[in-house]
């Protein structure tokens, strides 16, 4: 027999009928090979013989008594401690089921009584024992399927206290409780399933929600601090470009002095003037340098005519021999000199010179009269 056949049956392993041994002439009476199972280690026969049950435990030849004899014989499994494991079907609030298992284990001390009480299969025995505790199925009804960790824990405690109070009995074996367990259905072993997956999904999302955040917080830092090294950097750059203008303008400064022309020519050069501001700045200096030069002239020759008309009107003729032609010809070349000096100005600056001759003579007239 097979692991497995020993497992679908336990604790008769397997059962044969056995034919009558007939004589022949003067030989012994003999089983024929084959007719008998084989026993292993730890499995003895059990022969009936004219009603009455023997174990043979030392493995006699097949031309014994008994054996010869028999009309029956079983082969028990006598393993110590062989796990039987029941199966039942408890259905959930949710007209879902839970699958529990109940394991026993079960150790042959009596083959002969095993065989005698015909136990081909103790779990069919033991799944008749269970439920007969109805409290057990009813336990099923208050839990939804999702709600199995619960459930085990009540199961458990409520099995453990039947055994306790009400232990398996058969004659010939002992019995004793091992261990529950809910076995998860299929429906339950899919939502679970789901549930692992929306679980690692929810994971996956924190995890991308937590990196995103981690990304765009360290982006943020970065542009930040980009940010204030490109403040340091152009506030340096400016103190530099500022240093270095101001060195420039020093230089320049020092070559050209005072010269407010080459400095409108440095503002060109350095893009501070255009052509057209250059332009007016060169006329406006233009300007300014002749209306300065006609005030000196004019200044000098009214000084000069102010000392000779003094000079005159002392009497200072008077004591000197002057040549008449020569006087003429002086005063001559003074109206000639102030008229070329009025020529060379603008025609409103002329206008202004002539005015202002105008109302010098006029005062130069009302002091002569006084």
């Amino acid at each position: 027999m097979s692991d497995e056949g020993h497992h679908m049956r336990y604790p008769i392993i397997e059962q044969r009928n056995l034919d009558v041994v007939g004589r022949r002439a003067l030989r012994r009476r003999v089983r024929r090979l084959g007719e008998l199972p084989k026993p292993n280690a730890h499995e003895v026969l059990v022969f009936r013989v004219n009603g009455r049950l023997i174990a043979d435990n030392e493995q006699r030849s097949i031309d014994q008594g008994h054996v010869v004899d028999a009309s029956h014989v079983s082969l028990v499994d006598m393993s110590l401690n062989m796990p039987v494991i029941v199966e039942l079907a408890i259905r959930a609030a949710d007209a879902t089921t839970f699958t529990v298992q109940v394991t026993f284990e079960c150790t042959v001390t009596d083959p002969v009584a095993v065989v005698r009480n015909g136990r081909t299969d103790a779990r069919n025995f033991l799944e008749g024992y269970l439920r007969s505790e109805h409290r057990i199925f009813e336990l099923g009804q208050k839990y939804r399927f999702d709600e199995v960790a619960n459930f085990r824990q009540e199961l458990t405690a409520g099995v453990t206290t039947f055994i306790t109070g009400n232990p398996p009995t058969e004659p010939g074996m002992r019995i004793q409780l091992a261990g529950i367990e809910v076995i998860p259905s299929a429906e339950l072993a899919e939502f679970e399933r789901r549930r692992r997956e929306l679980w690692q999904w929810s994971v996956l999302e924190v995890e991308k929600s937590s990196l995103f955040h981690t990304v765009t917080r360290t982006l943020e830092d970065q542009k930040q601090e980009l940010e204030e090294q490109r403040q340091r950097h152009d506030h340096k750059l400016r103190a530099e470009v500022g240093t270095f203008q101001l060195d420039e303008v020093q230089k320049h400064f020092d070559k050209m002095g005072h010269s407010s022309q080459l400095g409108a020519y440095l503002a060109l050069v350095t893009g501070g003037l255009s052509p057209v501001e250059f332009a007016q700045q060169l006329r406006a200096q233009a300007e300014r340098h002749e209306q300065r030069r006609d005030d000196t002239n004019r200044h000098a020759l009214r000084e000069h005519l102010d000392a000779l008309k003094v000079w005159i009107r002392q009497g200072g003729t008077d004591n000197v021999n002057v040549d008449p032609d020569k006087l003429d010809a002086l005063f001559n070349r003074l109206i000639d000199d102030v008229a070329t000096a009025i020529d060379s100005l603008p025609p409103k600056k002329q206008m202004e010179s002539i005015e202002s001759r105008r109302m010098t003579k006029e005062h130069d007239d009302a002091d002569s009269k006084q």
